[in-house]
């Protein structure tokens, strides 16, 4: 699920709408479903919505992913009017899908207007399921004014779901079996702090470095994820800090991790993406904690509440950061 915060966005026509979905997610989809969630209804709604992505399901699981999605997704954020946008495939293959969504979104009273279009690339033509009338052509948006605005947020739009992913794949195999040794090492020679503020200061070293402009070498970098993973209270606290040097540190982190330390940092990350609007990436960094360690509890968490708009988890993360055990001294 992604989201934009900024309210001085506007999007007008059906055309603009379908053509800035790369900029909503922060990535070109194909063989997609994508939800486009309006809190309420009507013709040409302009303000940037929440928006959904999932795979498009084999002909025999549309059912079941349409009864996950109206309920988990539609009514969790309170929609009243969605537009769905198959992309790739083809328009008649996915005709089963649509109606099973529509007459669930009926259900639900969410009024449902579905389209379709082979890829979202300029000059593509885009059909509409319910009305034949009812079709326009993709545009270029690279430099329209939600492009630039999420741009000024910090964002890049990638040419694929696979491409970010990338962004926090992990290094190669000889990087983090060194890591691995040097963990090792350091667990043996770190003894218990006395303290929460001497217990995370490897991570907040690793931060002022990277605000300094400055590479992390590698016993730094061994020293943040022994803080991370070495103390529960150390990972809790870093999910009160999400800005833009934390963001470089989870992915630095998450690069070089052994598979054993990647699920602390990977719900660090996607909870800092989800909080600052890039849906795509926290998916993904969820998906990674999950493959590392599938019942790892914070994950599974975030699993759930990346369905939700971000003021869903800054609402978890207020709560934690109330602690008082998370209060540095």
């Amino acid at each position: 699920m992604s989201t934009f915060d900024d309210n001085t966005t506007r999007i007008y026509g059906l055309d603009s709408l379908i053509s800035e979905v790369p900029n909503l997610l922060g990535f070109v989809p194909a063989d997609s479903l994508v939800l486009l969630c309006f809190e309420h209804a009507g013709e040409n709604p302009a303000s940037a919505p929440v928006t959904v992505r999932t795979d498009l399901p084999p002909a025999e699981n549309c059912q079941a992913l349409v009864a996950y999605l109206v309920p988990q997704v539609f009514s969790k954020v309170q929609a009243e009017f969605v537009i769905a946008l198959v992309v790739g495939s083809d328009q008649g293959e996915q005709r089963g899908l649509i109606d099973a969504l529509e007459a669930d979104s009926h259900w639900h009273g969410i009024e449902l207007h579905a389209m379709w279009t082979p890829a979202l690339r300029a000059g593509n033509k885009w059909i509409c399921y319910q009305d034949a009338a009812c079709a326009g052509y993709v545009h270029d948006t690279s430099a329209s004014p939600l492009a630039a605005a999420t741009a000024a947020a910090g964002f890049h739009t990638y040419g694929s779901r696979e491409e970010i992913a990338e962004t926090i794949a992990p290094a190669s195999d000889a990087e983090r079996d060194e890591v691995q040794r040097q963990l090792e090492e350091w667990l043996f020679r770190t003894g218990p702090a006395e303290s929460l503020r001497e217990a995370a200061a490897p991570v907040f070293n690793a931060m002022e470095r990277l605000r300094a402009g400055e590479p992390l070498e590698t016993d730094q970098i061994v020293a943040a994820l022994g803080a991370l993973n070495g103390d529960v209270r150390v990972r809790d606290l870093m999910f009160t800090i999400h800005d833009t040097v934390s963001a470089q540190l989870w992915t630095i982190l998450l690069r070089k991790a052994p598979d054993a330390y990647v699920p602390n940092v990977a719900v660090l990350s996607a909870a800092g993406a989800q909080l600052r609007g890039d849906g795509g990436l926290a998916n993904i960094a969820v998906e990674r904690a999950l493959a590392a360690s599938p019942t790892h509890p914070l994950a599974i968490m975030l699993d759930q509440v990346l369905q939700f708009p971000p003021q869903e988890l800054r609402r978890i993360i207020d709560d934690v950061a109330s602690k008082p055990d998370l209060q540095l001294d």
